[in-house]
């Protein structure tokens, strides 16, 4: 028997009743076709999480270079960081036989590597001279004489230390960084070294990133990106290696960039204006 279901929208005969029943064909909105970013895509009353313009955090893959060469580097420059004031604090050299403790009130001198572990009576504050008293800062002790003020007992007490650091000032360094980018990502590369690799935040938005390092031992670059086109947050990935930090954002709607965006300082809210020219590292 040639047996065939009626149309898909037309009643159904009366002697196939028991086997089809008629479907309601879908309803549509009257407000037409969803469109493009319309986070309710499919009218469920939930949001599609490619549409949704949520920060996510971006995970963050450091190379074992990138490791090897940050811990490197610090034990060079002995664990010193850069302090709020642009200065990175240097140790003296070799300490010679005889070198006086540099803490104040304390005599004792150095004899070899036993001296220091010895403990010192100390004054943590300064010399104050005024109007021909003499006395610490830190205890407040006042005399006229010049031995006795010298001779004043500490009223600090720790190790002794036979090395004074000294402060050398370091010149303000803002890392350049290159844009490139394909159909489908926009690849944005910061060239900075000495990344501490603990430092590194990414956020991203559909039209925002947001960028967070400490380099150079103690530099911060905290930056936000107005990106020129849309991407896919969950998407983006971010690598970090011994020259640079390299961020891939996939595009959202694979248009043709040509910028990143406009960059912003976090801490000023100024924009970062950088040549192209200059956009390459240092050979």
């Amino acid at each position: 028997v040639d047996y065939r279901p009626p149309p898909r929208h037309e009643a159904p005969t009366q002697s196939n009743d028991a086997y089809y029943y008629h479907e309601t064909p879908p309803q549509r909105s009257s407000k037409g076709p969803p469109q493009h970013g319309n986070p309710d895509e499919r009218g469920t009353g939930r949001k599609d999480p490619f549409y949704e313009d949520v920060e996510m955090p971006v995970k963050i893959y450091v190379t074992p270079e990138a490791r090897k060469s940050y811990q490197q580097a610090v034990n060079e420059e002995g664990g010193s960081m850069i302090n709020a004031g642009g200065e990175r604090s240097v140790a003296d050299g070799e300490i010679k036989i005889g070198t006086k403790c540099k803490h104040h009130g304390c005599n004792h001198k150095y004899q070899g590597p036993e001296s220091e572990k010895m403990r010192c009576k100390y004054h943590p504050g300064g010399p104050v001279f005024h109007e021909g008293e003499k006395y610490w800062s830190c205890c407040r002790r006042r005399t006229i004489n010049f031995v006795e003020f010298l001779s004043t007992p500490g009223c600090a007490t720790g190790r002794c230390t036979y090395t004074e650091e000294k402060t050398v000032q370091v010149g303000k360094h803002t890392p350049r960084y290159d844009m490139m980018e394909s159909g489908t990502e926009a690849y944005l590369a910061i060239y900075a070294k000495k990344v501490d690799p603990a430092s590194v935040k990414v956020y991203v938005s559909r039209q925002t990133l947001k960028l967070h390092i400490i380099h150079d031992l103690g530099r911060t670059y905290d930056i936000e990106v107005k990106l020129n086109g849309l991407v896919i947050p969950h998407m983006c990935k971010v690598e970090l290696s011994a020259p640079r930090l390299e961020i891939c954002l996939k595009k959202g709607d694979g248009t043709h960039w040509g910028t990143i965006g406009t960059v912003y300082d976090k801490g000023s809210g100024l924009e970062l204006v950088q040549r192209s020219e200059f956009a390459l590292p240092n050979a």
